[in-house]
């Protein structure tokens, strides 16, 4: 069969679909990544076929400065936010796919869940529609999608799929421990084991962010849509002092030289595979993003959650709730506050022992692989329904 796999230029949302992408080539399925030039290294490390399509996210950040007349995405109006960086580039990648799929004929198309164009690649092509999921199912992201789908349509001068979104098969990586308690907006769930990544032959954690002088380590990053250099800047404040070596993380936007002289036990780096990172901590510190927490998890790693916009704050009241680390928030953020939050995970057990509870919910989710049949044997079904 052919599974189309299509994605906003965004780590966040496309790395959790790789398991899944990884299982159906290995199944012997035909697969294609359809995104923009952002992920090319990304896709091309992990050897997926692409499909180059849709702006880059530099190009969508700009329109939407354009647009609010900030770069600060936490003061944007939310429905102008969507439809800036979801909805808009949506419909461009679907005015590009849609021939490409009819002349593709995918069978199943997945498609992360604020991406507009995998709907419409959906019904184009006839496939069986499948979201894909980030992290915790709250209400909020069922909210986005519903709104990406109504924007992009109007755009685009297509049905509307909102009405139909929560009824389509959605693939939920969220251990069920760390789901936010009774919310259930998708209609369809079907539960995917998440992976922290994969290491291939070969890679292995870069020379300078190896030879640090302290035992213990931990990992800072701000992903890479609120990574703003001020954010940064109060982060390094924070552990400067700690007597713990630090891997840090800036995304391909920043330039580490741009933070002066930091202490030995700081390492900086623009990009580093997580799967290569979080083996050799003990915490990590982050923007509360969806990725980095299910990989933190997978890994069993205990957390400081920074939040600052999107499902980042969702998150962050699950990774408390669960007792699998602390957040400091936008109100309280410090570089004192940070330090404290990381000092209290570091030095009580319990935020650990937390982690590795989630940990095993992980390990109880079905793997990539057993989506991958559920999935087949559902187009098998839905062809003998219209036979």
């Amino acid at each position: 069969m052919r599974f189309l796999f299509t994605t906003n230029p965004l780590m966040g949302h496309f790395l959790p679909m790789v398991p899944l992408i990884r299982a159906a080539r290995a199944a012997g399925h035909e697969v294609i990544v359809a995104t923009g030039s952002d992920l090319r290294n990304a896709v091309r490390r992990h050897g997926f076929p692409l499909w180059l399509v849709g702006p880059r996210f530099a190009e969508v950040r700009a329109d939407l400065v354009a647009s609010s007349g900030t770069d600060d995405l936490t003061r944007i109006e939310p429905l102008l936010r969507h439809t800036v960086l979801f909805a808009r580039p949506g419909v461009l990648r679907a005015r590009q796919l849609r021939p490409m799929v009819a002349a593709w004929r995918p069978d199943v198309v997945v498609h992360e869940l604020a991406e507009f164009a995998g709907w419409e690649a959906a019904a184009v092509s006839g496939a069986l529609d499948v979201v894909h999921g980030w992290g915790t199912p709250a209400q909020y992201v069922g909210e986005l999608a519903q709104r990406v789908c109504r924007v992009a349509a109007d755009q685009l001068g297509t049905p509307n799929r909102a009405p139909a979104v929560l009824s389509t098969p959605y693939l939920d990586p969220c251990p069920p421990r760390l789901r936010a308690p009774g919310i259930v907006p998708f209609t369809d769930p079907i539960p995917i084991r998440p992976e922290a990544g994969v290491v291939y032959p070969g890679e292995r954690l870069p020379e300078e962010l190896r030879h640090l002088p302290y035992g213990r380590t931990i990992y800072v990053t701000l992903g890479t849509a609120f990574n703003a250099p001020e954010a940064w800047a109060m982060a390094f404040d924070a552990v400067r002092d700690l007597p713990v070596n630090v891997i840090a993380t800036v995304g391909n936007d920043q330039d580490p030289a741009r933070f002066g002289r930091l202490p030995d036990h700081i390492a900086v780096a623009r990009y580093v595979p997580q799967a290569l990172i979080l083996r050799h901590v003990e915490a990590v510190v982050f923007h509360g993003g969806s990725g980095t927490m299910l990989g933190s998890v997978a890994e069993g790693k205990p957390m400081v959650s920074l939040p600052m916009g999107a499902d980042q704050f969702v998150n962050s009241e699950q990774i408390v709730r669960t007792g699998a680390g602390l957040t400091v928030g936008p109100a309280q953020r410090t570089p004192e506050s940070i330090r404290a939050a990381i000092v209290q995970v570091l030095g009580y057990p319990s935020y650990a022992a937390s982690a590795r509870t989630l940990q095993a919910g992980v390990a109880a989710q079905p793997p990539a692989e057993q989506v991958v049949s559920e999935l087949v044997a559902r187009v098998g079904q839905s062809r003998q329904r219209v036979a």
